[in-house]
């Protein structure tokens, strides 16, 4: 009954957001992250005004508490033994959300999988933004973590 338990607790967290030079941000007054986490949770983007400058810092965090036995905790143990990679993504979007509804500017992600290869609880990355073009719009620096507890 110690496995009752169990519980996974998936950690995303968004730092500094630093703009590519070749970035047009001239017509954006504000802009915000939304995390991803398998679609675990629900996304909460947060806004930053962008006040011309190339370098936001956001504190961003999200996160997703899975308990065994739940369709939650099936899709994590299926992705993380899946051989697509993809399927543990915890994606970052940029948006920009000068007008009333936002439009997704980039994104980039990092793959839960990639925590097991390295044998780590915790990714610290700087993350390339990236269009749908894959032109490079900025980097985010981010953290995941994913840690079982009792």
């Amino acid at each position: 009954a110690a496995g009752a338990n169990l519980a996974a607790t998936i950690l995303a967290a968004a730092g500094d957001l630093t703009w590519a030079a070749t970035s047009r941000t001239e017509r954006m007054r504000s802009v915000a992250i939304e995390v991803d986490i398998m679609g675990l949770c629900e996304p909460k983007p947060r806004s930053k005004p962008l006040l011309r400058r190339r370098k936001l810092h956001f504190e961003l965090k999200a996160k997703a508490q899975v308990l065994p036995g739940t369709p939650e905790w099936d899709k994590i143990v299926r992705a993380l033994q899946s051989a697509d990679g993809a399927l543990s993504e915890v994606r970052f979007t940029v948006l920009d959300t000068s007008n009333s509804h936002s439009v997704a500017l980039g994104s980039g992600s990092l793959r839960l999988t990639d925590l097991l290869k390295r044998e780590k609880d915790t990714l610290d990355e700087k993350l390339a933004i990236v269009d749908e073009r894959n032109t490079h719009l900025a980097d985010l620096v981010v953290r995941v973590s994913a840690l079982a507890a009792l």
